[in-house]
């Protein structure tokens, strides 16, 4: 039973905003609201810093992921255009799985990213057009030159852990004419 000046309330915690101007304080676990408890607002200001520091280093951190992986889309394409075969290891993780679907293909483990990329005849010069990613899921669209002037156009969609590529799966077409009949609403790009 609820003693004189205590109101009983469901027995979860809650912060009321309004709990000041009613002259109340701060439900406790007892399921009980005092009334004129000024002393339970010390413990609200705290808690609150608290979890506004928690929300803030959780989005801090997840900037600090997206820029990690980006840099790490970049530093790919970086070494792919050096033919810096040696620098590769560090964009991958060691168990990466490639997939290539257009020819069928999945490459499994840094070993054999390693010799693939070992035995490419020539290993393209590649001009990004777009790089879009949040978290762990980025995309890098880009032109693929192999240095016969005809280049590739290509969609990579990469799944990155820990700062590094784990997953990549990629598209490439080359550039195909469009039909006159679409020429009306379209426009060149």
């Amino acid at each position: 039973m609820a003693s004189e000046g205590v109101t009983r309330a469901p027995t979860f915690v809650y912060v009321s905003a309004t709990a000041s101007a009613l002259g109340g304080g701060v439900y406790g676990l007892s399921g009980e609201w005092p009334r004129g408890n000024a002393s339970a607002l010390l413990w609200i200001v705290p808690l609150l810093a608290v979890l506004m520091w928690v929300y803030e280093d959780a989005r801090l951190e997840g900037i600090m992921n997206d820029t990690r992986n980006r840099a790490t889309v970049d530093a790919l394409v970086a070494a792919i255009n050096a033919r810096d075969l040696q620098a590769l290891d560090k964009v991958f993780t060691e168990d990466v799985i490639m997939e290539w679907p257009q020819s069928g293909e999945r490459i499994r483990g840094g070993k054999n990213r390693r010799e693939i990329y070992s035995r490419f005849p020539s290993l393209p010069k590649v001009t990004p057009r777009r790089t879009t990613g949040a978290g762990d899921t980025w995309v890098l669209e880009a032109s693929l030159d192999y240095g016969d002037g005809d280049p590739y156009q290509s969609v990579f969609i990469f799944q990155m852990r820990d700062g590094k590529i784990a997953e990549e799966i990629a598209y490439w077409s080359k550039p195909l004419p469009a039909p006159d009949w679409r020429a009306p609403w379209t426009e060149r790009m």
